[in-house]
Parts: structure tokens; sequence; C-alpha cells
């Protein structure tokens, strides 16, 4: 039976010592939480918090995985500027591609979605692959995310039945192992987006508040 993926999404809300707030609480619930193999908790901090969560995480041995909230679409070599797929694989294990906010405000189409795919596939990254309407792409998606455009970062959650819907046009147009809902997920609406065949939630700002997002695994 597969775990309920559960992708906590941070962001670029936190500076420095936000962040070392957020992963002092973070930790503290966590070694409170009694984690179960039925639900399976993805956190994706900014690439600057990224080295240290990792080494967080390792050192003390939190049962959570670690995703990148992006990738370049280029190889190692001479990109100022970019981070290589073949770089993030020693520090977190999936990348977030195709993010609503990353098309929007970098003009991300789906040739460059396509190549950081590829990149991400080469390097062992799980793709969680985030798409508002049928798109098909070569490669291999560990996760696609239903992003309704209005509920992203708007605090209202798209209908779950009507999400679904779409879900399924999504499906058929692109293979997953998982298949998610995102958009202003919290611990009062995650069931009822999993109750109608969301196998896990994308979850962004209630991602930057440790103890509810812990109540956000513990609902799902």
């Amino acid at each position: 039976m597969k775990p309920t993926l559960i992708i906590a999404n941070l962001k670029a809300e936190l500076d420095f010592a936000a962040f070392t707030a957020w992963q002092e609480s973070f930790f503290t619930e966590a070694a409170k939480f009694f984690f179960t193999d039925d639900k399976k908790l993805v956190v994706c901090p900014s690439l600057l918090h990224l080295v240290w969560f990792t080494s967080r995480v390792r050192s003390k041995k939190v049962p959570v995985d670690v995703g990148a909230q992006d990738v370049s679409a280029f190889p190692m070599g001479t990109y100022t500027g970019e981070t290589a797929a073949q770089s993030l694989s020693a520090l977190a294990s999936y990348a977030i591609i195709g993010h609503s906010e990353r098309r929007h405000h970098n003009y991300e189409d789906k040739s460059l979605i396509q190549q950081k795919i590829l990149e991400a596939n080469k390097a062992g990254l799980k793709v969680i692959l985030c798409a508002e309407s049928p798109e098909s792409y070569v490669g291999k998606i560990y996760a696609l995310a239903y992003e309704p455009s209005t509920a992203v970062g708007s605090g209202v959650a798209a209908d779950p039945q009507a999400s679904y819907a779409v879900m399924s046009e999504l499906k058929s147009a692109q293979e997953a192992e998982f298949y998610l809902y995102g958009g202003s997920v919290n611990k009062d609406n995650v069931q009822s987006f999993l109750s109608v065949g969301f196998e896990g939630v994308l979850v962004g700002r209630k991602s930057l508040d440790p103890t509810h997002l812990f109540q956000i695994v513990l609902n799902s």
C-alpha cells in the first residue's frame, strides 16, 4: 500500500533568522511526532537553507525526506547562477518542477520544464511536477500535483470533487506514481482532498507553521 505523500514547500518566505526559528520549531515538533509508514513527509526549503536543513535531518535521524524547490535545466558547467541536478542530488531526493509561481514569475514554458525533468531524472532526483492543465512530458514523474492558480497562495482551496475531475484529465496525459492536490491546503481541508482520490498534498503557506504542518500530516 502506498503512503500518503505530503510535500511541504517553504518557498522564499524565510530569511536566515526566520528559518533558524522555523527549524528549531520543526525539530521540536518532529521529536514529539509518531511517524508511521503510511505517511511520507518531504520538506522543500529554499536553496539557501537546503544544506543546513539536510545536515540537521541526517544528524538527528528524523524520518523526513528533503526536496529542492527547483532544479536547473542545464548540467554542471559554465552556467552562472544555476544549480545543477547532479549537485542537488547530494542534498535532496526530490525536486519540484513547473510550480505555478515559476511559470508565472519566471516565464517557464513546457520546453524548459521538459529539460529540467530530464536533468532531474539523470541525477536520480524524484520529480514533483506541478500542472494546472493536461501536459505530457518525456521522463519519469514521481508525483503529479494539480495546482489551480486561483487557489495557490490565496488561502481559499478549490473544490475537492471538481479538482479531482481535473486531475483525471491530467492523469490521462501524464503518468506518475502519486497524484497530489496543491493550493491552500490546511489541517481542516486536507482530508477532503484525500477522500475524493488524491494520494497526497502539496502544502505551501501552512508549511511555515511547523505545528500546523504536523497537524496536516496527522490528519492525512
